[in-house]
């Protein structure tokens, strides 16, 4: 028993990097949707609502004590949620 968790542990080791892989190409391919609705999107509240957040995150790693840091981790934090909730939204709107 312990073999075969140990060889399905290996196989999703293995499976992982090919599922990110997959998962960063369509994240960032949907951000070719967002450019593509732009108008429409400027009319989404919650789009708004990202953009004001986001903009408060910057202006507060404006006034940090180390600013290279506080931009690079607001960056990384906005580069980590906005493509896959871009690919979501854009999955979403088209069932719609």
């Amino acid at each position: 028993m312990l073999n075969f968790i140990l060889k399905l542990n290996y196989l999703f080791a293995a499976g992982i990097i090919f599922t990110h892989i997959a998962g960063y190409i369509l994240s960032f391919a949907s951000l070719l949707f967002f450019y593509k609705n732009r108008e429409r999107l400027k009319q989404e509240k919650i789009f708004t609502a990202m953009c004001l957040f986001l903009g408060y995150g910057f202006v507060l790693a404006f006034f940090a004590e180390d600013k290279t840091s506080a931009f690079s981790e607001m960056f990384n934090y906005f580069a980590s949620w906005v493509p896959p909730f871009v690919l979501g939204y854009y999955i979403t709107a088209s069932v719609r």
